[in-house]
């Protein structure tokens, strides 16, 4: 309720916040769409946990889960 609170009231970390709890499922309903959306938006709106030009190009890491490739094996 309160990062949702946050995020209306126009801010950037809660939106970001409230995006890792839709990804994840955590106290309200799976939704991956939605936590891309709210990921984009917190990080339109300058949130910490957003690089540089992630909101204009899309995340890679959106709702902190990281999607790069593995790194090759020695």
């Amino acid at each position: 309720v309160y990062y949702q609170k946050g995020c209306d009231g126009g801010h950037a970390n809660p939106c970001t916040q409230l995006s890792k709890l839709y990804r994840s499922g955590l106290g309200v309903p799976q939704d991956a769409a939605r936590a891309d959306e709210l990921w984009q938006l917190g990080c339109k709106r300058g949130s910490d946990a957003c690089t540089p030009g992630q909101a204009s190009a899309g995340s890679s890491t959106a709702g902190g889960v990281e999607t790069a490739a593995p790194a090759p094996a020695p």
